[in-house]
């Protein structure tokens, strides 16, 4: 499968996002019979999320959140025109809030960023929700990935996806370590392996699924 990031809400606006589906679904043409392919979007519930204690103009991130924050309206749009095209919709919640929100606008997948895989109670959500999930793994080293990895095939085996990831934006080829995929695939049989890149380019990308 093949996932398409969508960071920061696409801007906050529809009309953006409209163009970049049309790029993604132009881009895949022919390709249906041998992928399976996601559009990923991010959730935060911002009344949890953000520290009203903190000064916003200390945080740049903290504006942007705001700014681009959408409707439930808006998702309920977004959502229809993915699966428009025959493409799946996948949600990294960074929060509890946003797993139950994700439910009920009915998306198909769930993804944990690499920065919350070990926030048990939101993987606990996740797992409730009985939807397929992707769990990404940069900056951990092996056995805090065996603990995850320990959690989740007891309680949902062969149903989730493990992924390498190196945390660095951009990640330079010489920090990758691609051959941590084939030690993923040996060390934990009862999860689907993956790699998620952060990289510039797609030479990398092609080497992994090599």
């Amino acid at each position: 499968e093949i996932i398409f990031e969508i960071a920061n809400n696409h801007q906050g606006s529809i009309k953006h996002f409209e163009n970049i589906l049309n790029n993604i679904n132009n881009s895949i043409k022919g390709y249906g019979d041998f992928f399976d392919f996601k559009v990923k979007f991010q959730f935060r519930d911002l009344p949890t999320f953000i520290d009203e204690s903190i000064d916003p103009k200390s945080n740049k991130h903290i504006q942007r959140f705001r700014d681009t924050e959408l409707t439930k309206e808006n998702w309920l749009q977004i959502i229809k025109l993915v699966k428009s095209k025959g493409l799946k919709v996948m949600i990294t919640p960074f929060d509890e809030i946003s797993v139950q929100k994700a439910i009920e606008l009915g998306v198909d997948e769930f993804k944990i960023a690499s920065c919350s895989c070990t926030e048990w109670s939101l993987l606990r959500e996740v797992m409730l929700s009985n939807k397929p999930l992707t769990i990404s793994t940069g900056g951990r080293n092996l056995s805090e990935v065996d603990n995850i990895y320990s959690y989740l095939a007891s309680q949902i085996p062969n149903k989730f996806t493990i992924m390498h990831c190196c945390g660095i934006y951009p990640a330079p080829s010489s920090s990758l370590n691609l051959n941590t995929i084939m030690k993923f695939i040996d060390r934990y049989p009862l999860a689907n392996i993956g790699y998620s890149g952060h990289e510039v380019g797609l030479a990398t990308t092609l080497a992994a699924v090599t």
